[in-house]
């Protein structure tokens, strides 16, 4: 194997906790393997990066011979080699990969869920069309994106009945479901259901480069944090913004949790990573800046 590509490659995995290597995104895999390494991963975490090999065939070719593994995905954590598909489905149905990812499952026994009459009336239809059993799973993943969909029940799910059907969700889903509200609206030709989690994390807001401009000229209070590195802020940078690379927790201490927070970097990716992080600080008003510095123009 090329030198340069196996630094790389090592590089890579020593600079994630989680990384895994597929063919595709998160957004868009292509190709099946890859597509369910990157459902498990979203049901049980919601911060961890992936290389999209397609991209870089000397990558592609070059991670199967470092792990020694011929197919893609590969997944590693905390710079182990777990493996592929095939062993992140066993590690996942047995609970191992939980336990590696230090996952503490908490299972509430008196789960209550609300689901008003209306979109209790289109479950029952939505049931009945496809003539399965009364039976609605329903998954929420690390994300807390929710799914709702037909499938018989399982060993350890746990069940609710309602009048004419039943929900049911497996443990990771119960743990993030107590409190949730589902409700079916209609507006303007429009219908579809709508799902309240107030178990779910505050996510961070997006600002544009047009509503940030608009914030700078005005008199309104709020911290502008550039996470780039100091090489990259000397080469262009806002005036107002503050340099966060040197000590950031010490400088995040200083500040008011309810204060505004705008993050930037250069295309907007880890100005979203940061702020995900921030807001886990308990931070409640964070914003990244969409498409980041390269998108500013005074």
């Amino acid at each position: 194997m090329d030198n340069d590509i196996q630094s790389k490659i090592l590089k890579i995995i020593q600079d994630n906790k989680i990384i895994l290597f597929m063919k595709g995104t998160k957004e868009k895999p292509q190709c099946g393997f890859s597509a369910n390494v990157i459902k498990i991963l979203d049901e049980l975490i919601d911060d961890y990066h992936t290389i999209n090999v397609l991209e870089n065939p000397k990558i592609r070719k070059g991670i199967k011979e470092f792990s020694d593994w011929p197919t893609i995905p590969q997944l590693y954590i905390q710079e182990k080699f777990i493996g592929g598909c095939d062993i992140v489905q066993e590690m996942m149905n047995s609970g191992e990969l939980l336990q590696i990812l230090k996952i503490d499952v908490k299972v509430n026994n008196k789960i209550k869920i609300e689901i008003n009459k209306e979109a209790q009336e289109k479950i029952k239809q939505f049931l009945n069309k496809f003539k399965r059993k009364n039976i609605l799973r329903i998954s929420i993943n690390a994300q807390y994106e929710h799914f709702l969909n037909i499938d018989d029940k399982k060993i350890n799910d746990t069940c609710i009945d309602y009048n004419e059907f039943q929900v049911i969700m497996n443990k990771l889903s119960s743990s993030r479901a107590n409190g949730l509200k589902i409700t079916f609206h209609k507006k303007n030709n429009i219908e579809g259901f709508k799902i309240y989690n107030p178990n779910a994390p505050i996510k961070p807001k997006k600002i544009t480069t047009l509503d940030l401009k608009n914030l700078l000229k005005s008199e309104k209070k709020y911290i502008l944090l550039d996470i780039r590195k100091k090489d990259e802020w000397n080469k262009s940078h806002l005036k107002e913004a503050i340099l966060l690379c040197e000590k950031p927790k010490t400088f995040l201490k200083l500040l008011n949790k309810k204060d505004k927070i705008i993050i930037v970097c250069n295309f907007g990716n880890r100005s979203l990573i940061m702020a995900k992080k921030i807001i886990k600080l308990g931070f409640q008003n964070v914003y990244s800046l969409s498409g980041g510095i390269s998108e500013f123009k005074p």
